[in-house]
């Protein structure tokens, strides 16, 4: 059974799926590649419950790494943070557009 924290958390999700696009790390660079995870089928993901496992360089997005990820301002999860709905635009330097 998931813990009622983290479900409240996950149904901010409006399945933007800028968090499953693959990442290239170049030294302490994160590279978008503009490529989606072959697990994203018809906006989910299709390994939800195992993608951790299924998908080694997935990452789960929470409330303490939501700003280290580099999502853009207009991901759900951000814009519930920092309380805007077109797009958080009260959020720490460096986090992209």
């Amino acid at each position: 059974m998931q813990d009622p924290e983290d479900l409240a958390w996950e149904s901010i999700c409006d399945n933007c799926g800028k968090c499953c696009e693959l990442i290239a790390y170049s030294g302490p660079l994160r590279l978008k590649t503009g490529l989606m995870c072959p697990f994203r089928i018809h906006g989910k993901c299709s390994v939800y419950e195992d993608r951790g496992e299924a998908m080694k360089s997935c990452q789960k997005v929470t409330p303490e790494n939501v700003l280290e990820l580099g999502l853009p301002k207009s991901c759900a999860y951000l814009r519930s943070e920092y309380g805007n709905e077109r797009g958080a635009e009260t959020l720490p330097a460096g986090v992209d557009s």
